[in-house]
């Protein structure tokens, strides 16, 4: 596939009829980061010298634990069978283990396990998982019992994994306490608080915590920039680290530049979102690109090879109920842009398993025939109840996450392609709250965090958890 078919497949969806565009929207969610697949990888990267003493203390940090099936590449779902439940131990009946498969493990109708490789868990405004009427929430009870009074060994001792399961818990919280329409859950919720507690870092361990951009980095394990003779292969930009160089990183003065990722489900604030833009000559060319963008996104030249990125960092709940920003990126997302309104979109996702063995820095890359169930954006259909969403023998059916990105941000027919693509800015599709300002200008993850972490403790989530942590 040339370049320009790779742009012609990822930006022209625009063209599609209306009847398609209807179809297509049923089933895309925007560029937001829960994938379920596996990259085909270099081999392990050595651990860095900070990172040896939590190997050290936790042994089976470093222990394979990963199959042949595994190891190569798979660009559709996971699925548990025929490999163990083992995002945390290499035992599948570990408590955390378990206590993670009950919660986002979904099943479709012929028996296949999906979500172990999910940053979200499978759950959707009408979803009935979890809710007391049914056999999923005494299962997710007792498994709580079991996880609060399981020795404080293994798992519990290593900083990562408790930073990561935090982000777990707390995702099922918010999706459980504000993101559905069943009746509140107490016994649910509180076990959920419970345990966010429990496993809660202090605020200094959090900051300290490996940087997985840092590391996906040095690991060498992606190239570094666009390949216009294999457009299909994910790379990450080194660049992205420095503040100085030609990408920008955008803000704005009123609260979070990507604030429909910050506000909508699954996310709810427990992410920060950071929009960074890059021109191909460098960091005065990116300048002089967003001063045209923002004085009009649509008639703006958009010089071939300028890149959009979104970078989606983790917050953390420390000891004390403070958030706190973290060093651990969820997922990153990046567009590069061709001069007549195409686009070719990657996308890497944090997997557990890989950031536990500290291998490229967790991040491994989401193939182009990847399929994933949409949450973000997405109409309130479960996948996995809803018999439309099966196939005739009840499987569920999952879509392409790439085809999706062009399927928010390009629609030639109203006119959306080029600068106008870059919503952070062109802000088409999804305006700013009333009365604050669309502008942008130069921000940094500090800045993004902070404006983050403000949103989320005014949103009833928030709130709900604040009220059941000390009981």
């Amino acid at each position: 596939m040339t370049p320009k078919d790779h742009a012609v497949f990822n930006g022209n969806l625009g063209r599609l009829s209306g009847a398609m565009l209807t179809t297509v929207a049923l089933i895309i969610a925007a560029c937001a980061g829960q994938r379920s697949m596996w990259h085909s990888a270099s081999g392990p990267t050595a651990p860095t010298a900070d990172l040896k003493q939590s190997v050290e203390s936790y042994p089976t940090l470093m222990t394979p634990r990963m199959s042949s099936a595994l190891a190569t590449s798979s660009p559709t779902h996971r699925v548990t069978a025929p490999e163990p439940w083992t995002a945390y131990d290499t035992d599948p009946k570990h408590p955390w283990n378990q206590l993670h498969r009950v919660l986002f493990g979904r099943t479709d109708r012929t028996g296949r396990v999906f979500g172990r490789e999910a940053l979200d868990p499978y759950i959707w405004p009408s979803s009935t998982y979890l809710s007391p009427t049914g056999s999923s929430h005494e299962d997710a009870l007792r498994t709580f019992d079991e996880f609060m009074n399981s020795p404080r060994t293994g798992p519990w001792q290593d900083s990562v994994r408790r930073a990561v399961i935090q982000r777990d818990l707390w995702a099922v919280f918010d999706q459980v306490t504000v993101g559905g329409k069943a009746p509140r859950q107490p016994e649910l919720e509180h076990r959920l608080v419970q345990a966010i507690r429990a496993v809660a870092l202090s605020r200094i361990e959090i900051l300290g915590l490996p940087d997985s951009l840092e590391l996906a980095i040095a690991s060498g394990a992606f190239p570094t920039s666009f390949n216009g003779s294999h457009p299909a292969t994910t790379y990450l930009p080194p660049e992205l680290v420095d503040s100085t160089g030609a990408w920008v990183c955008l803000g704005r003065r009123d609260g979070p530049a990507a604030i429909t990722h910050v506000e909508k489900g699954p996310f709810y604030g427990r992410s920060v979102f950071l929009p960074c833009v890059r021109a191909p000559v460098g960091r005065a060319a990116t300048t002089e690109f967003l001063a045209a963008l923002q004085e009009n996104p649509r008639t703006a030249d958009v010089p071939e090879g300028a890149e959009v990125a979104l970078v989606r960092r983790a917050l953390l709940i420390d000891a004390d109920g403070e958030i706190v920003p973290s060093p651990l990126v969820e997922s990153i997302q990046i567009r590069y842009l061709y001069e007549r309104g195409g686009m070719t979109a990657f996308e890497l996702i944090l997997d557990r398993e890989r950031l536990f063995l500290h291998e490229q820095g967790g991040l491994v890359s989401v193939g182009l025939e990847a399929q994933d169930f949409p949450l973000f954006r997405a109409h309130d259909i479960d996948r996995f109840q809803s018999s439309a969403s099966l196939d005739a023998a009840g499987a569920a059916q999952g879509r392409s996450p790439l085809q999706s990105c062009a399927g928010c941000h390009v629609e030639r027919l109203a006119g959306i392609i080029g600068g106008a693509s870059i919503l952070t800015i062109s802000r088409e599709r999804f305006p700013v709250p009333e009365g604050e300002s669309a502008s942008v200008l130069p921000s940094s993850i500090e800045e993004a965090s902070s404006q983050t972490i403000a949103w989320k403790r005014t949103h009833p989530s928030w709130n709900r958890l604040w009220e059941l942590w000390g009981k």
